[in-house]
């Protein structure tokens, strides 16, 4: 009689230890279909903001959830981009969205760093737009001077 209860007993664990596997089966077919959903909604999301991108008239793209955009070297990443060529390309996107009338700023770490083409192109893409850019150069002077790009250029600042 003591086996017969032992046999019992391990037939009721092993019973319950199916039921739990189909269980466990069952939440796993759910996630896999939850997950496939939510990777095709991820995929969604790179054609919207390249979508939204583009209404900026923005040359960058997503792709597999990462910023690219076409160099004379390629298919380029964002974050592979030089320092000058981000903030570049960062703030004619910021001009385009702020528009006429639109005040900017550069922080003075990226300013100093932007190549003269790079402030050229920038100053160009402003004055075109209408926005106003405030940043900052170090120089030695002692007196702080609020100067346009122009005379910037000019005085080899």
């Amino acid at each position: 009689q003591c086996k017969a209860i032992e046999a019992g007993d391990a037939a009721r664990r092993a019973k319950e230890k199916l039921r739990m596997a189909e269980a466990y089966r069952y939440k796993e077919t759910v996630s896999e279909e939850e997950a496939e959903q939510l990777r095709a909604a991820a995929a969604g999301v790179d054609q919207v903001l390249t979508d939204q991108i583009a209404t900026l008239g923005s040359p960058l793209r997503v792709e597999g959830g990462r910023l690219l955009t076409d160099t004379d070297r390629g298919p380029t990443y964002f974050a592979d981009l030089s320092d000058g060529e981000r903030w570049r390309m960062a703030t004619e996107i910021a001009v385009k969205a702020v528009g006429r009338g639109g005040l900017l700023t550069i922080p003075q770490a990226a300013f100093s760093e932007l190549s003269p083409r790079n402030r050229q192109m920038i100053d160009v893409v402003s004055r075109e737009a209408g926005v106003v850019i405030l940043s900052a150069i170090a120089t030695n002077d002692k007196e702080i001077d609020a100067v346009p790009f122009k005379e910037m250029e000019v005085a080899g600042v």
